[in-house]
């Protein structure tokens, strides 16, 4: 038989797919039964799957090996109610001649005469060299001829090959896309696994104005092979049946079909039983209602309907199910789909049917914004809870701007003011901060002064990595205490504090009038239930972060946590990711860095450009003190920056300094500095928030060649100096250590243990054992042994107890080469100790989740770089590296 790289039979599903072979097992095993066949073998193949499974590609698949096998190929397809000459091939299947192959794709519509030579086929099997492949559904195959291929699979002279559904890997290689991808996990959960139903999905998730002329084109051709079991017949009323089940959307009985597509109960049950045949309808359970196979069936049935027969029928299906009581959701679809003149009822239905249905809100809510000109104020509040749930909850990018606009608009003049914020937040959220801007800007200018609403501004500020001006936060903290506002001070306050604790130009009056504030917030929002929050929720995030950044980690965490356990129920969820940043930073530092890593390896995988960044820059960080298994150590790839940033330490001064502590602790001191310097504007790191300058001078004295940290120090102390922070302090002796570890080694373990007195004071674990490490090696060094051996004993216990493992490299001054540890892997280290305890290779793997034998390439790569060949002499070169 002849055909063209043009045929259907040539490619994937309707031209939709990477063109790769998906189903490799399965190809595999056609392959194998060509062979057979060219050698002289009658082989009888089975080929069963779910429409849309690959049937078609595969047989093409077989159609090519059998060809290159110098084979005879004949390839044709079954349609209802056309004669062809497959009844003559299938007989002359059983004579004698060459090698050949019958292929049969939707052989389920065999005629009945073609039937029972398939039957007779299976049951002889010819001694002749052939491969006879049918490809065929499971529903609709003739009862005998089902019957007779079974038995024929379980006598054995007939190979039964089902087409099970792809898994997640599978799709997304149909895709040519990650198996990370969410638009590839969502195609392989909505399609079932089915090849054409995961194509479905992935084109659909494309939005309507992104597609280009490719696109339009495959989904109408992915939409015409959904529905062409309805399409190929020639009936009317099988079409107007199929028509009325999409417009039901769900299980359907006659009596209601008949209703729908205004036919009568005798004609719909006759289109029912050709629909039933086709595999269209299946029975949805028990009793006489029914259902389409797969949703995407019954989707491209619907996109098939003309406009006004569709909108009619849903006119009568909304009589219908009006009358049957329906839920509210079912009959919003309708009135929508309807396009009737709406009333207050019809809003109603619209209003409620959003309630239940969220993923189909957004249709019905802009179908009520056009028509909601004769609102009440109970609607319209109503309305405007109901878009600001979606508009929360838009999974990415800035949410419609109708709908945002709409929420504006139609607020009762009461609440505008409210919704006119929360908008302006979910712009700056999605990075569009103009917009943000001028909706607040317009609203004070038409309405007047508004203290809390020009606060509000100020965050958006935030938001943009700018630091808010004082004076709009302090006239709101004034106007809420006159009013007796306790939220709305304690949201004030909350925000004049990160203003500060963010300035690069903070001084201690400054600073001290923060420390004040953040303590009169978190006493008026500690004091209120959950319930009393409403729209402070999201200012729990901006007290965490300016705790965390003032050096108080343990009232921040506890804050963050509390907003993280509200938010979701909320329309501020789209603040998780930021919250989740501020603690997973929290967690870091007060003991439980492993579950910060955690935290932030969720934000890692998000969309939130800004958090994003954060949440990799905290992964890899910790990643240099946390041991993992190596299958968590993986950090999703950074999307393409956008403008989106975050309170949650997105700006770059920020970020930078995550950056080179992680650095700093690989021992590339260099890198360390210069990446610290050259983000936070220079020696006097001007960039930096002032209280977080002295953590930037201590890590400078840090990386400073030797005898090159006194002035970084000297500027530590100074930073410090008049802040009251016992965080800064902490740093600012921490420098002076360094600076005086080279030459005075007494003083210098002296200044590590003050700095790590301060750091305990305020639950800093992870800084605090840091630092009682700098100082064992400066006792070590003046001599009292007995000393270093205490103060090693407790940072080892606080390191233990915090689930951290300092990398042995990373000491002041030192680099890359000084240590021989510096070439090892974390996972190489892993190895290393646990080699050094005694445990055998197949024990190491079993407590780091690995095979004995990737224990045994990573040992012989410590061996080689330590330039060691026993585990004796390996114990020795750790010991002496860790003495030092």
């Amino acid at each position: 038989m002849a055909y063209t790289e043009e045929d259907p039979y040539m490619r994937n599903p309707v031209d939709a797919g990477t063109g790769q072979i998906v189903r490799q097992v399965e190809a595999d095993r056609l392959t194998a039964a060509a062979t057979l066949a060219a050698a002289g073998m009658c082989v009888l193949v089975d080929l069963v799957g779910e429409p849309g499974a690959g049937k078609t590609f595969l047989l093409g698949h077989a159609a090519r090996t059998a060809t290159a096998r110098g084979m005879a190929v004949a390839l044709t397809r079954c349609v209802p109610g056309r004669s062809t000459t497959r009844g003559r091939a299938l007989s002359a299947a059983a004579t004698t001649g060459p090698p050949r192959a019958l292929l049969i794709d939707d052989a389920h519509d065999v005629t009945p005469t073609e039937a029972e030579a398939i039957a007779e086929l299976v049951a002889t099997r010819p001694d002749r060299p052939q491969l006879v492949v049918l490809a065929r559904r499971a529903h609709g195959t003739p009862p005998a001829l089902a019957a007779h291929l079974a038995h024929a699979a379980e006598v054995g002279t007939c190979e039964r090959l089902g087409l099970p559904p792809l898994d997640v890997e599978q799709c997304a290689q149909l895709l040519g896309r990650s198996a990370r991808d969410p638009v590839a996990r969502r195609a392989a959960r909505e399609g079932d696994g089915v090849p054409l139903y995961v194509l479905a999905s992935a084109a659909q998730q494309v939005p309507a104005g992104d597609r280009d002329p490719t696109a339009r084109t495959r989904l109408a051709r992915l939409r015409a092979r959904l529905a062409e079991d309805v399409t190929v017949s020639t009936d009317p009323a099988v079409a107007a049946v199929a028509a009325a089940g999409a417009v039901l959307d769900g299980p359907f009985d006659v009596d209601a079909l008949a209703e729908v597509a205004d036919l009568s109960e005798r004609s719909v049950q006759e289109a029912v039983g050709v629909l039933v045949a086709r595999d269209v309808f299946r029975s949805a359970g028990s009793g006489p209602r029914l259902c389409f196979r797969h949703p995407a069936v019954a989707a491209a049935v619907y996109e098939s309907i003309g406009t006004w027969p569709r909108q009619r029928a849903h006119r009568r299906a909304l009589a219908l199910t009006r009358r049957r009581g329906a839920a509210p959701g079912v009959l919003a679809a309708h009135v929508a789909g309807g396009l009737v003149e709406l009333d207050a009822e019809h809003i109603g239905l619209l209003l409620r049917g959003a309630a239940e249905r969220p993923a189909e809100a957004v249709g019905w809510l802009r179908l009520v914004l056009a028509n909601a000109g004769h609102l009440d104020d109970a609607a319209a509040r109503e309305l405007v809870r109901l878009v600001t749930e979606v508009v929360g909850a838009w999974p990415d990018g800035p949410p419609p701007p109708d709908l945002l606009e709409g929420l504006v608009w139609h607020a009762p003049r009461p609440d505008r003011a409210e919704a006119v914020a929360f908008a302006a937040l979910r712009w700056a959220v999605a990075g569009r901060f103009d917009t943000a801007r001028a909706l607040v800007d317009d609203h004070l200018a038409t309405h007047g002064p508004d203290a809390a609403l020009a606060a509000h501004r100020e965050l958006l500020a935030v938001l943009e990595q700018r630091v808010p001006a004082a004076e709009p936060v302090a006239a709101a903290a004034a106007a809420a205490r006159a009013a007796g506002d306790h939220v709305g001070t304690a949201c004030a306050l909350a925000l004049a504090a990160l203003g500060t604790a963010l300035s690069p130009h903070a001084d201690a009056p400054a600073v001290a009038r923060a420390k004040r504030a953040v303590v009169d917030s978190a006493a008026r929002l500690d004091a209120l239930p959950d319930a009393a929050l409403g729209g402070a929720i999201g200012y729990l995030g901006v007290l965490g972060w300016a705790e965390l950044l003032l050096g108080e980690p343990l009232p921040a965490v506890t804050h963050l946590r509390r907003g993280l356990s509200l938010l979701p129920a909320t329309p501020w969820r789209f603040l998780l990711p930021h919250f989740q940043v501020g603690l997973a930073l929290g967690n870091s530092v007060t003991g439980l860095p492993g579950e910060g890593r955690r935290v932030a390896r969720q934000v890692a995988g998000g969309s939130a450009a800004g958090p994003r960044a954060a949440g990799i820059a905290i992964v890899e960080l910790m990643g240099t003190v946390v041991p993992t298994r190596v299958d968590a150590d993986a950090v999703p790839a950074p999307r393409e920056p956008d403008s989106t940033t975050a309170v949650s330490g997105s700006a770059h001064p920020l970020l930078s300094l995550l950056t080179a502590t992680r650095l700093r602790l690989l021992g590339d001191g260099v890198a360390a500095s210069a990446t610290l310097l050259t983000s936070g504007g220079g020696p006097t790191l001007g960039r930096l928030p002032a209280v977080l300058r002295p953590c930037g001078y201590e890590l400078l004295a840090a990386t400073a060649p030797p005898g090159a940290a006194d002035e970084w120090a000297r500027r530590a102390v100074a930073a410090a100096e008049g802040l009251d922070l016992h965080a800064a302090t902490a740093f600012a002796n921490f420098a002076a250590g360094h600076a005086l570890a080279g030459h005075d080694p007494g003083p210098a373990a002296r200044r590590y243990q003050a700095a790590a007195c301060l750091f305990a004071h305020k639950g800093m674990v992870v800084a605090q054992a840091w630092a009682l490490r700098h100082a064992v090696s400066r006792l070590a060094d003046a001599g009292s042994d007995t000393a270093a051996r205490e103060v090693d004993t407790v940072s080892r216990a606080l390191a233990d107890g915090a689930g951290v493992r300092f990398p042995d490299r990373a000491g002041p001054g030192t680099t890359r080469a000084a240590d021989p540890l510096a070439e090892l892997t974390d996972r190489e280290h892993q190895v290393a100790d646990l080699a050094t305890t005694g445990l055998r290779n197949r024990e190491i793997a079993v407590e780091l989740g690995l095979s004995p034998r990737t224990v045994e390439v990573h040992l012989s790569r410590v061996y080689r770089k330590l330039k060691v060949s026993t585990r004796v002499e390996l114990v020795r070169v750790l010991a002496t590296a860790r003495a030092r």
